[in-house]
């Protein structure tokens, strides 16, 4: 039995004819695309013999489930960032998307074939569909509030742009948008660790809208974000109410704005982008909310004009795909 695992190449070079590589211990790369262009990368490497077939998904759709050897499979996730790093330095590709593969099992004799429950799984990423739509009436009252709106625009840029990232699955950028916009609320023109968490620690708004997300988080997929959440502040040995995950937005902060390649540390690098997905989901939150207030404040009582604080908080990534 082989598993085989196929990712698309974005920004791929020209490709003449599919080219396939095999390795010393048996595994193999084949480049092809359509067009003559570098457009996908799949790579198949052998199961133990033991292996039989995998199941499906598991209960929140974010693993396989079954009897399969899973250290191979992450042995060939591995692989592809390999490749990204290297064909995006030496052929300037823009990304490999391991993070949507399509998962399949090759079976070698006719004994596997029949073991097999599901041979083909395609997992998708990215956010639900957009359900909000747009009348008359709510780009009436943005036209009629647009320049009193004005000194809030880079911070509605800063969430926009933080939103966009957060679609694309690209979570430390996610967070670093948000954070923006949270210390442009609250840190006061502090930028110190120390100082931003003093600062932050005696905003009440910021204090109120913290403990308002540990009281609001009601979607599928909420327990793992919580228990990510409680995982970040336990490493930090703080506890998991408003001062530990103000603590933690902080130190994520300096945690993701520096990198140092021989360190015990942990810091945030392009292939860790899913370990920071529960604080931007905190990150998303408080902006939100925080940017809603300085609406009212600055167009009192302005309760009708569009903002997105009554919609539902919504994880980023949608459950795996046959």
């Amino acid at each position: 039995m082989k598993l085989s695992v196929e990712c698309r190449i974005l920004g791929g070079s020209p490709l003449p004819e599919p080219i396939q590589i095999q390795d010393r211990d048996g595994t193999t790369y084949l480049f092809e695309g359509p067009a003559e262009a570098l457009e996908t990368l799949t790579i198949t490497k052998k199961l133990p013999a033991d292996t039989k077939a995998f199941a499906g998904l598991n209960a929140d759709n974010t693993q396989l489930a079954g009897d399969w050897d899973e250290q191979t499979y992450k042995d060939i996730m591995e692989q592809f960032k390999d490749w990204e790093s290297m064909m995006g330095f030496g052929l300037e590709i823009q990304r490999v998307e391991w993070q949507s593969p399509t998962v399949s099992l090759i079976p070698e004799t006719e004994e596997e074939a029949a073991s097999i429950q599901v041979s083909r799984i395609q997992v998708r990423r990215g956010k639900p569909v957009k359900t909000s739509i747009a009348t008359a009436k709510e780009l009436g009252l943005m036209s009629k509030h647009r320049e009193l709106l004005r000194p809030l625009r880079v911070l509605k840029a800063f969430w926009r742009e933080g939103q966009n990232e957060m679609e694309a699955c690209r979570f430390i950028q996610a967070f670093m948008n948000f954070f923006l916009v949270i210390e442009g609320l609250y840190a006061n023109g502090q930028f110190g660790k120390k100082e931003v968490l003093r600062e932050f620690s005696a905003s009440q708004e910021l204090n109120d809208a913290v403990e308002g997300f540990l009281k609001s988080r009601h979607y599928p997929g909420s327990d793992k974000h919580d228990l990510a959440l409680q995982e970040m502040v336990a490493h930090r040995k703080k506890q998991y109410d408003v001062p530990g995950l103000l603590y933690v937005l902080v130190d994520t902060r300096g945690e993701l704005a520096h990198y140092l390649q021989k360190s015990r540390r942990k810091y945030g690098d392009p292939f860790r982008h899913e370990e920071y997905e529960a604080i931007v989901l905190l990150g998303l939150f408080i902006t939100t909310h925080g940017i809603a207030r300085e609406i009212r404040k600055l167009a009192p009582p302005a309760p009708s004009i569009p903002t997105p604080e009554n919609r539902p908080l919504r994880p980023s990534s949608r459950p795996p795909h046959r």
